[in-house]
């Protein structure tokens, strides 16, 4: 039996510019490689292969920010590394439909009482660094198992099936690695087991919200072109990158700062008076997605309470 488990996976984060796509920041490429180690470890759980798994980064590359993840897992010594057929068979269907269909064929040639995962194994050798090309498959079939799982889609196990639905429903597996797509800080992230890139699963802006369930949108009562009456608190001006301010604002006990848009030709500056004050704002919702934070088109803004002026 083959034990060879040292696999690669390779993520290539794209920025918006043709030359800017190196410019991701680290602290947000680290906590996406953070989310993928987490989401990475998860489908392996999902392929019931037998051994702890580490992963760890093994290069960075500049260009378009390559990162090879290099996944072992760490067997026990003669481990057998699926505990039943099933295991063997749902892993073998990711990996070789034709592999899948002679190991089919031979259990349905034997007793299950005198044969084992073990002699089969031991007859057919199944190299492990293919878990690097099951686990970018279950990338690419978890968007087809994010509202209930697919019973009828070809080479997905119905095991497999369920539990990459509980991985978006439940778990929110992929929403950290996807934080630099959700933040606007990449237009994509690519996956695959080959460094070349040749074969991939493409998550961009397009798509990446299939990824994510309906317990990650966020505050979805603000809908878009929707006008709106908050209260809340200035927390900073910018205009660095275009006129805008912070807006504190408190839903349900969770706090959020939104960017607030002043009127088209207004600038920062004539907001001043409000800077770190409780505000009552009328604005319009602008935004693209339900699972990024909705921008505000200011309107017309007011202090919370009145001051008091005390005549001398």
């Amino acid at each position: 039996m083959t034990q060879e488990t040292n696999s690669s996976i390779h993520l290539r984060y794209k920025g918006f510019e043709n030359t800017g796509d190196s410019c991701l920041d680290l602290t947000d490429l680290g906590k996406s490689l953070v989310g993928f180690d987490k989401l990475l470890r998860e489908l392996v759980k999902i392929t019931n292969v037998n051994g702890e798994v580490s992963i760890k980064a093994t290069a960075f590359r500049d260009g378009s920010v390559i990162v090879d993840l290099l996944i072992k897992l760490q067997e026990l010594a003669n481990q057998v590394p699926f505990d039943s057929t099933d295991d063997l068979l749902d892993y073998l269907k990711l990996v070789n439909d034709i592999a899948w269909k002679e190991a089919v064929h031979y259990f349905q040639k034997i007793s299950s009482t005198s044969k084992s995962v073990y002699d089969y194994l031991s007859q057919h050798p199944v190299k492990l660094t293919g878990i690097s090309i099951v686990l970018v498959k279950l990338i690419e079939l978890a968007t087809k198992n994010k509202d209930q799982p697919c019973s009828d889609c070809d080479g997905i196990p119905k095991r497999v099936a369920l539990e990459l639905n509980k991985l978006i429903k439940n778990k929110r597996g992929f929403k950290k690695a996807l934080k630099p797509l959700i933040e606007d800080k990449a237009s994509s992230i690519e996956v695959s087991s080959d460094r070349k890139f040749k074969k991939r699963v493409s998550i961009n802006q397009s798509n990446f919200h299939e990824y994510l369930g309906e317990e990650e949108k966020i505050l979805p009562h603000l809908e878009n072109g929707a006008r709106h009456s908050l209260i809340g608190e200035i927390t900073s001006l910018k205009s660095t990158r275009g006129d805008s301010l912070t807006f504190k604002y408190t839903y349900k006990k969770r706090i959020y700062y939104l960017d607030l848009l002043p009127p088209d030709g207004i600038s920062t500056k004539e907001y001043t008076d409000y800077y770190k004050e409780k505000v009552v704002i009328e604005s319009e919702i602008v935004r693209t997605s339900f699972y990024k934070k909705p921008k505000l088109k200011l309107s017309t803004i007011k202090f919370h309470q009145q001051k008091l002026f005390i005549k001398e």
